[in-house]
């Protein structure tokens, strides 16, 4: 068997166990509790010579162009802007102004998930779901990927067990359900590598902008793991059933134009523009009417079960919405334009 033959070999029962997975079920969009393994690396690591350089590691994920995150000074990546200070090391947290700035910051890993992580992901939703003072959120990572899922190589070396994962992946889908429940509008700046269980970190923002060198890719066939982090429900709600299926069940890389042909990603941008422009959007939500932006986003990203539900909820809604004194002075000021040009 030739080397590259060889390096394509996969774990076949991982894929029907992915297809059944993204397959509509009775599970409200919204409701992240879909896979129990939210540790993934998107292939399996390979032992790397010296002349890899001092700053590469044999747990490193095998993907085309990579080479560029594991190098974070070739890309000029990330968002992280002004002083940030830190939840845990894994993670930085700030608010300002009423945005919440969340970045993963394990460069050095490429922004995978461990366990610490995953408390401080959950710690985190928590807190921009209580404060009143949070408005909208800016999620973006550190260094030359945004996030190559989970941190498999952290949990073989502590020996983590199947019990382990499936409570750490509550943890994790704890934060994803509060973050796509608050009606708080979130955006995601999106930079180099997302693999595995970080298109579903990437995908609990409601509105997505990525540079123009991101790639995209699923590769939890080759080391025998399943969806995971909510791939299996916001993927397939995102790109729809079929496309879903196509990124799950085959090594395909997807690029960033490819990526916002499919709806994956709103926007791409250079890259050197990307923290602007994710800024630019936070700010236009904050200097808009912001709650009636983060009750639009509660509604479309509703888990009620049934039409009527949703009707009810939408009726309910507006009719709050209605009394705000922004809403008031909005509609005030509408009519008296159109008063003025009648």
């Amino acid at each position: 068997m030739s080397r590259r033959s060889s390096a394509r070999r996969y774990v076949v029962g991982a894929w029907p166990t992915a297809r059944r997975l993204v397959r509509p079920r009775v599970v409200p969009r919204a409701a992240i509790l879909t896979v129990a393994r939210p540790f993934d690396v998107p292939s399996a690591p390979r032992a790397r010579s010296e002349s890899d350089g001092a700053d590469a590691y044999n747990g490193t994920p095998d993907i085309p162009g990579m080479e560029c995150a594991r190098h974070p000074s070739r890309v000029t990546a990330g968002t992280t802007r002004g002083r940030l200070h830190a939840v845990s090391d894994s993670i930085l947290f700030e608010v300002s102004d009423g945005l919440a700035h969340i970045t993963l910051n394990r460069p050095e890993r490429l922004n995978a998930i461990d366990g610490d992580a995953a408390h401080r992901w959950r710690d985190v939703a928590r807190e921009v779901a209580e404060r009143d003072d949070v408005r909208a959120v800016l999620f973006d990572a550190a260094g030359g990927a945004f996030c190559a899922g989970g941190d498999v190589a952290a949990m073989a070396a502590l020996g983590g067990t199947g019990a382990i994962v499936t409570e750490l992946a509550d943890v994790i889908h704890e934060g994803h359900r509060l973050f796509v429940e608050t009606p708080k509008p979130m955006i995601a700046a999106v930079q180099g590598a997302t693999a595995g269980g970080g298109v579903g970190f990437m995908l609990v923002a409601d509105y997505v902008v990525a540079g123009e060198a991101a790639f995209f890719v699923s590769k939890y066939a080759d080391i025998g793991l399943t969806l995971d982090c909510g791939v299996s429900t916001l993927l397939p709600a995102a790109v729809g059933q079929r496309r879903a299926l196509q990124l799950t069940l085959t090594d395909r890389v997807l690029t960033a134009a490819e990526a916002l042909e499919w709806g994956l990603v709103a926007e791409v941008v250079p890259d050197d523009a990307l923290g602007d422009r994710a800024e630019a959007v936070a700010r236009h939500w904050l200097d808009g009417a912001t709650g009636a932006y983060g009750q639009a986003k509660r509604l479309l990203r509703s888990g009620a079960a049934t039409f009527a539900e949703r009707l009810d909820d939408e009726a309910r809604t507006i009719g709050a919405a209605f009394e705000t004194p922004e809403a008031r002075t909005r509609v005030a000021a509408f009519a008296a334009s159109r008063a003025r040009h009648a």
